[in-house]
């Protein structure tokens, strides 16, 4: 018979039910769905090429194998889109994740006060979530890769084990790696720390990496790439095209960011001796560990495998454990006094002055720096100095975030980093420096009762539903390419199967309106260091697809500050540079598309009609045969 629950349980269970919608709110808010953009392109090209591999087959990004191999991630996804169409098996998807992530982080941070758990778990979510180089690499993000299932199974398979049940933590972790070894490997090394500084005897587990050598020496890929290094064309293609996964290629910003979370996740588990706390010891353990190997094997070594396994995508698992215990950290400041609540400010502004990745926001990762240093000694600092002190970082906080604004505006509808947003309304729900006060007081108001409880309850309730009305932010194109039967669009009569296209700027729609060979985009030359023949066939082909692409980013900034027509004149597409990809050497790709007709070589035009009462677009289809 089941106990009957106490007045604590039931009010624990209504907090908890609160702070979920509050996290489901700010989920919603802060990560709109965009679509299929970013990696999520070769994803769904990956499953689509397993329903129809004639297609693929003429595609350089496949014909020399791509990392699907590594990957079970496209095998259900095909399934599941002969039954479903890709939006709704994407946005499942995606919400599946979602839910999943959420169990796991606040399983994780079980050993945390309820406030300071669902704070931390607020935390992830309100906050960018880059690691690595240039803001390209990201957690939770809101588009659908393999990234998408085994970051959530890495975090429940961590969770599990820190909540004592390793076994079905084993099987979470496998899970993960079967669907993305780079994300999985690094909670693998995270557990395998987290049980050696439990019980030592763990370390004999290391003996497991010997039959990897051994695998190695008998050439089973990918295995056989520790025996091998990059040789100088290679490598330059390397350098050319996927210089971010090597740490000595990162800027300034990229390693201030990645030390604030170490520093941020370092000082949280000090003195502390809960579950947790011995996770994060271990995952700055693994980082210090797999960051050294990827620097020397791959970046100085030039190790085929090393450079392969991006061994520092650790840091997405530094930069989760690091904002999960923020609101601890914060909190302990805070209760040490005036000097202590300085500190508490100055933290919180630094690391999302870092997550703003401004140039300048080492100096107030500095400041930090040294007002905690004086919170940890006890120093006594006169009343009027704190306030002046906490003013002043409160006005740099309130800076930055003006600046980040103008950073968000400046990039409202870009794909670049696949995190953009497409609506200005959608601006506030990405500024952590005003989202998470706004959650911290909905929670005070839910803890004061009364009348103070119910304004919180419709707050969060009115965020969630302004998060869900507002989430789905696909343009009229997106809907229309992700809706679209594969190769049902009018073009692909007209050209052959096996035929190379060039599509300007949209891998997508070749691959799936047409269901045909892309020359060349960027998302193709991604993976060149997994694959040598892929390397040189992009890299030759690069230059062409450079040649189109002059300031696009200026471009649209331009546009969206009112430029002259003289000032656009630069983003217009090039006709000489355009039709002259039909005399590319040594291949060029049989047909051109594109929202510019040039008169010339024209075999068919199509209207798209948006439905959102934006202006029609007319693309052009050109045949080589007849520009040559």
């Amino acid at each position: 018979m089941t106990p009957a629950l106490t007045a604590a349980d039931r009010s624990n269970r209504r907090f908890a039910a609160f702070c979920l919608l509050v996290t489901l709110a700010l989920l919603f808010c802060r990560i709109p769905y965009r679509g299929i953009r970013h990696d999520a392109i070769l994803y769904l090209a990956q499953a689509l090429a397993r329903l129809n591999p004639a297609w693929a087959a003429s595609d350089f990004y496949f014909a020399f194998g791509s990392q699907d191999r590594y990957s079970l991630f496209s095998l259900p996804r095909a399934w599941l889109l002969q039954w479903a169409s890709t939006p709704l098996v994407d946005i499942a998807t995606l919400l599946l994740s979602w839910c999943a992530s959420v169990w796991a982080l606040a399983s994780l941070a079980s050993a945390l006060s309820p406030r300071v758990r669902w704070l931390g778990v607020m935390t992830v979510v309100a906050a960018a979530h880059f690691y690595g180089a240039g803001r390209i690499f990201g957690f939770l993000e809101p588009f659908i890769t393999a990234r998408t299932l085994a970051e959530p199974l890495a975090l429940v398979a961590l969770a599990l084990l820190v909540n004592g049940r390793p076994v079905r933590a084993a099987l979470a972790l496998v899970g993960s790696l079967l669907f993305h070894p780079l994300i999985g490997l690094p909670v693998a090394v995270v557990m395998f720390v987290l049980q050696t500084l439990r019980d030592r005897r763990w370390a004999w587990a290391a003996l497991l990496l010997l039959p990897m050598a051994g695998l190695a020496l008998a050439g089973v890929a990918p295995f056989a790439g520790l025996l091998r290094h990059y040789d100088e064309d290679w490598w330059h293609a390397v350098l050319q095209a996927n210089a971010v996964v090597l740490i000595n290629q990162w800027s300034v910003r990229d390693i201030v960011a990645a030390l604030s979370n170490v520093a941020v996740l370092a000082l949280s588990v000090r003195g502390r001796q809960d579950e947790l706390a011995r996770a994060g010891r271990a995952a700055l353990l693994s980082a210090a560990l797999l960051c050294a190997v990827s620097y020397v094997g791959a970046d100085l070594l030039r190790n085929v495998l090393i450079a392969q396994l991006q061994l520092w995508r650790i840091l997405w698992v530094v930069g989760v454990l690091a904002l999960l215990n923020l609101p601890f950290l914060l909190a302990r400041e805070w209760a040490r006094g005036p000097v202590g609540r300085l500190a508490a400010v100055a933290v919180f502004t630094a690391f999302f002055v870092v997550d703003c990745y401004l140039p300048s926001a080492w100096a107030i990762v500095l400041w930090a720096i040294l007002v905690l240093g004086a919170s940890a000694r006890g120093t006594a600092l006169k009343p009027s100095v704190v306030l002046l002190a906490s003013i002043a970082t409160i006005l740099v906080g309130l800076a930055t975030t003006g600046l980040q604004v103008f950073n968000v505006v400046g990039q409202l509808n870009l794909d670049a980093q696949g995190m953009a947003i497409a609506r200005t309304s959608s601006i506030p729900f990405v500024l952590p420096i005003l989202m998470l006060p706004l959650a911290l007081a909905m929670i005070l108001g839910w803890e004061r009762g009364g009348i103070a409880r119910a304004g919180a309850a419709l707050a969060a309730s009115v965020l969630l539903v302004v998060g869900v009305a507002t989430w789905d932010q696909r343009t009229a194109w997106d809907r229309h390419v992700e809706a679209a039967q594969p190769g049902s669009h009018p073009f692909a009569k007209l050209i052959p199967p096996g035929a190379e296209v060039y599509w300007h700027e949209d891998v997508l729609a070749t691959w799936l309106l047409l269901q045909r060979a892309q020359f060349i985009s960027l998302n193709q030359v991604s993976g060149l260091l997994f694959n040598r023949d892929t390397a040189y066939v992009g890299l030759a082909r690069l230059p062409y697809l450079l040649a189109l692409k002059p300031n696009t980013q200026s471009c649209t900034t331009l546009s969206r500050l009112g430029a002259d027509t003289h000032q656009l004149s630069m983003c217009q597409l090039s006709r000489e540079a355009f039709l002259g990809m039909c005399k590319a050497e040594p291949t060029h790709p049989d047909f051109l598309v594109a929202g510019v007709d040039f008169g010339t070589g024209v075999v068919a035009r199509w209207r798209f009609d948006p439905d959102d009462g934006s202006a029609p677009v007319d693309y052009v289809l050109y045949d080589c045969a007849r520009i040559r």
